[in-house]
């Protein structure tokens, strides 16, 4: 039961810092 969690978890901290790398290659993306 502890799977679901950590592959959550897991999942959200892949996005995360993908998102964040993504703004370190464009930091005027929003812009």
């Amino acid at each position: 039961m502890l799977i679901p969690i950590t592959r959550s978890t897991l999942t959200t901290a892949l996005e995360l810092a993908m998102v964040k790398f993504w703004f370190l290659l464009h930091p005027q993306g929003t812009r």
